[in-house]
């Protein structure tokens, strides 16, 4: 369960980075990114710290490579169409290894 200060917190992290990207859409403002992908983190994150804290589940598995997979297109390794074609094929991989795991 998370707390009610943490939900606060990734709350407001949200809000301040949706108001910059809206800025930076409506030429409001101009922030270069850091990198390109950034927003893939958003996706990364959340079942990277759900991994670290129940361990591998086959739902935080396959969001962990699905915002892997987004991040390295964004950063030019792997072409729209590869990744895409991916995502199944590695979901029946993980699920296997679950199965194949679980006792």
């Amino acid at each position: 369960m998370i707390s009610k200060n943490t939900k606060r917190a990734i709350g407001y992290i949200l809000l301040f980075i949706g108001i910059i990207a809206l800025g930076d859409q409506l030429n409001i403002w101009h922030l270069p990114l850091v990198f390109l992908g950034w927003w893939a983190f958003l996706i990364i994150v959340p079942f990277l710290a759900d991994i670290l804290k129940k361990g591998i589940k086959p739902a935080n598995t396959v969001g962990l490579i699905c915002g892997l997979l987004f991040l390295s297109y964004e950063w030019k390794l792997l072409p729209l169409q590869n990744a895409a074609t991916l995502l199944l094929p590695l979901a029946v991989i993980v699920l296997a290894v679950v199965i194949l795991t679980n006792r």
